[in-house]
């Protein structure tokens, strides 16, 4: 039931070295003394390395992507790497990198790729994975990355509204309840007045701070104590510390 058997001429003191799969693919190494044939114990069992078991999502669109394998040992002695050596730069990463796992064990190892300077598509690289393992040393894992990053979308800012100072008064000559439309550029105290056509306060409709804005104030045609003012022209005063508009509002029955 041998499998793949080979012969490797090592010169003295041992002469030649027969090795061979069995048929259960155990791999078992015979060394000749000049008079007989003696098994090894230490290379004696299953290759140290198995399979490579990779966890974890494939690429992302993050600036980093790691991924997680996962290096098995199912010989029978202890497996001893040296080094984990990445064949391309875009592999930023391997922890840890040199580490012993025992017989029947295995390592998670974190595998760190950036996405830095790559264009989208199927990347390849490996791994080369220094140990003693006495027939593949070191031992190439392939590496392979694919990056799908959708292009990026502009953001689009919405403009923000600019205010001016400014006053509108409708209707105007006016009937029924007048509204007074107001806007200011930033914060500011406000006053708007309404006085008579000889000067005396009628009333006061705004007395305050106001952010920046429009606004509205409406006056129902009456005085200050509520009681409902004749026809006639009455006078605005809008005054705040950066401006002051003053107009005409005409009262009709």
């Amino acid at each position: 039931g041998d499998i793949y058997p080979g012969w490797e001429d090592l010169g003295a003191p041992a002469e030649y070295i027969y090795n061979y799969y069995d048929s259960g693919l155990n791999w078992y190494n015979y060394w000749y003394d000049g008079g007989s044939w003696v098994l090894d114990d230490f290379f004696s069992g299953d290759f140290m390395i198995r399979g490579i078991v990779h966890t974890g999502g494939g690429a992302a669109a993050d600036t980093d992507t790691v991924q997680i394998m996962m290096i098995n040992n199912v010989g029978s002695e202890d497996l001893i790497v040296d080094s984990i050596i990445p064949a391309d730069a875009w592999i930023v990463s391997v922890v840890p990198n040199s580490f012993t796992v025992p017989p029947g064990n295995g390592q998670n190892v974190t595998v760190t790729v950036t996405r830095d300077a790559l264009p989208n598509g199927v990347h390849y690289s490996s791994l080369a994975i220094w140990s003693n393992d006495p027939n593949e040393n070191p031992y190439i894992e392939p590496v392979k990355f694919t990056l799908d990053i959708p292009p990026a979308v502009e953001e689009t800012k919405t403009p923000v509204k600019e205010f001016s100072y400014g006053v509108k008064i409708f209707p105007n000559p006016m009937s029924t309840n007048g509204t007074i439309l107001y806007s200011v550029p930033s914060k500011t105290d406000v006053k708007i007045n309404i006085y008579d056509i000889a000067g005396r306060l009628v009333r006061r409709l705004v007395n305050g701070e106001v952010n920046a804005g429009s606004y509205t104030a409406i006056w129902d045609r009456k005085d200050a104590n509520g009681v409902e003012v004749t026809q006639g022209v009455f006078i605005y005063n809008f005054i705040t510390p950066g401006y002051k508009s003053t107009g005409k509002i005409t009262v009709i029955r």
